[in-house]
């Protein structure tokens, strides 16, 4: 009786265990404490709409995206487009410049669960 007292007890100490762990992971995943960063974060938003009005024959080829860099969520201005030479910001939460992958092609390494929130309504691009 003792053994399975025991048994039971361990097992509910792990539950418990990897419910927290969950929500650490919720936690990291929570974009910058909203819900809908593109609308939400306003310098996010001002740059969406810059990018709408471009009149720029290349702006069907900026996208941005949503990752986390050192457990912490970035934005990054990206581009397919297969003429130009662009230089990729990571912006953090608070629209401040962390670096641009050109000079830090290292830290890429670092960028993970990368996904498109935006893109134009004319995006030349295949999906990534």
């Amino acid at each position: 009786m003792k053994k399975i007292f025991l048994f039971a007890t361990a097992l509910s100490l792990m539950a418990f265990s990897c419910e927290k762990e969950e929500d650490q992971v919720l936690l990291l995943n929570n974009t910058c404490t909203v819900n809908r960063p593109l609308e939400e974060l306003a310098w996010l938003k001002a740059e969406v709409q810059r990018q709408e009005q471009s009149t720029s024959d290349v702006a069907k080829y900026f996208y941005i995206q949503q990752a986390e860099y050192k457990q912490q969520t970035v934005f990054i201005y990206n581009s397919c487009c297969p003429m130009c030479s662009i230089i990729v910001p990571v912006y953090n939460c608070q629209g401040e410049l962390l670096f641009y992958l050109s000079d830090k092609p290292e830290e890429g390494q670092n960028i993970k669960n990368t996904k498109v929130i935006w893109k134009p309504k004319n995006y030349a691009c295949t999906d990534k």
